[in-house]
């Protein structure tokens, strides 16, 4: 990953593809899930540093919608167990406070 791409941009990345995934394989209905609750949050309340990342997660829903596939996007705590990750977690978030990538 590139020293200028924030890990919350980063989280982003794996969501755009899956939405792009949708739209390439056509199912009827599938679940994409984020290990980011952070990136969700910039998805959902359309707030990022990335504008472009914005406009394709925004973007990709209407193409999808001639499709009419039941998508939906979930959150996995992907660190949950894991020694020492929680604590990053925890610390995450509450720099993150709700504000989204």
């Amino acid at each position: 990953m590139p020293d200028q791409i924030s890990v919350c941009t980063a989280d982003m990345m794996p969501v755009i593809i899956g939405l792009q995934g949708v739209e390439t394989v056509k199912p009827h209905r599938g679940v994409l899930c984020a290990q980011s609750a952070a990136a969700l949050s910039s998805i959902k309340n359309m707030r990022s540093d990335r504008e472009d990342f914005m406009t394709e997660t925004h973007q990709s829903p209407f193409r999808l919608h001639r499709l009419r596939p039941d998508v939906r996007l979930c959150w996995t705590p992907a660190h949950a167990g894991v020694k020492g990750h929680e604590g990053a977690d925890k610390s995450a978030k509450k720099i993150n406070q709700g504000k989204g990538c």
